[in-house]
C-alpha cells in the first residue's frame, strides 16, 4: 500500500463536523485519528471493471494536497495521512469528489470503497 503524504505538515488536527439526518452536528476532534486516509476500488461509469494499472492525482479542495498513483491490478488506491480537508480524484479525464476515512480502527474497514466514475461511459481504455 502507498504511503500518502511524506511533506505532511504537523498538527493538522482540526475539529471535523457530521450532519446527521436529523440536522444537528455531530463535533468530533480529529486529534485521535491520525489524519484522514482513502481507500478506493475505482470503476468504468457501468461497474464492468475496475480501472487497473491507471494513473490518478488525489487533490485537496481547500489544501490543493497532491498525491499521484496507479492503481493496483484490481483497481485498488490507499493513501493515508492526508491532511483534513474535502478530496477529489482526477482519472482519465473525469473527476469526483471522493470518501475519506476517519476513524484510526482499520481493521473494521474490509474491503476498498468502490467508486465510479461516472463520466467514463464510452470508455474503451
Amino acid at each position: 500500500m502507498a504511503d500518502g503524504a511524506t511533506n505532511m505538515p504537523q498538527n493538522l488536527h482540526p475539529t471535523l463536523y457530521v450532519a446527521r439526518a436529523d440536522g444537528d452536528q455531530v463535533e468530533y476532534n480529529t486529534v485521535g485519528f491520525g489524519g484522514p486516509w482513502v481507500y478506493l476500488q475505482l470503476f468504468d461509469h457501468a461497474y464492468r471493471e475496475p480501472l487497473s494499472g491507471v494513473s490518478y492525482t488525489l487533490r485537496g479542495v481547500t489544501t490543493r494536497h497532491l498525491v499521484q498513483g496507479i492503481t493496483d491490478s484490481d483497481g485498488v488506491l490507499y493513501h493515508d495521512r492526508l491532511p483534513d480537508d474535502g478530496y477529489e480524484i482526477t482519472c482519465r479525464g473525469t473527476r469526483e469528489l471522493i470518501p475519506l476515512y476517519y476513524d484510526d480502527d482499520r481493521s473494521i474497514v474490509y474491503d476498498p470503497w468502490p467508486l465510479r466514475l461516472r463520466a467514463l461511459r464510452n470508455d474503451r481504455r
